[in-house]
């Protein structure tokens, strides 16, 4: 789901009168939050919801027969 369809659910389902794009800025304004807690922290766990975490993955090496030493980069990504 796209943030603009996710905003467009929120503003109808919100209690409050609200347009989509206050919806958008405040779906933008909680994932800035996000972002920079798992920054601070390795997780956000909301209970009985899910848990935010920072996951990363080890540099692997090639499927290749012929780049047997060529091996790839580490990555970090934000899991839900």
């Amino acid at each position: 789901m796209s943030k603009k369809r996710l905003a467009k659910v929120y503003s109808r389902v919100s209690k409050e009168a609200i347009s989509e794009r206050n919806a958008l800025k405040e779906i933008n304004t909680f994932l800035e939050i996000v972002e920079e807690a798992l920054q601070k922290d390795d997780s956000i766990m909301f209970i009985n919801r899910g848990i935010f975490e920072v996951k990363e993955r080890k540099a692997g090496k090639s499927g290749k027969p012929r780049q047997k030493g060529l091996r790839g980069e580490s990555k970090t990504w934000n899991k839900f």
